[in-house]
């Protein structure tokens, strides 16, 4: 949850890139199934909304959350 904090805040600083990136460690490393699943709808993100590299991150994101919450 942290990196991706950090990612939130590189959005609001308008530092796109470093915002992909740490959002990107964040589903990566971890990040809980409800943040993951956040990330199309999450108001401080709307920024990043619209192109190919936010729309691959909610994509990994969903994928993430979904392979997460299956039963073992």
């Amino acid at each position: 949850m942290s990196t991706y904090n950090l990612g939130l805040v590189e959005v609001h600083m308008g530092r796109r890139d470093e915002a992909l990136s740490l959002l990107h460690e964040a589903v990566d490393h971890g990040l809980p199934p409800s943040g993951d699943l956040d990330m199309d709808t999450n108001p401080d993100l709307k920024s990043l909304h619209g192109d190919s590299l936010s729309a691959a991150l909610v994509v990994d994101a969903k994928e993430h959350a979904a392979a997460t919450q299956k039963p073992n």
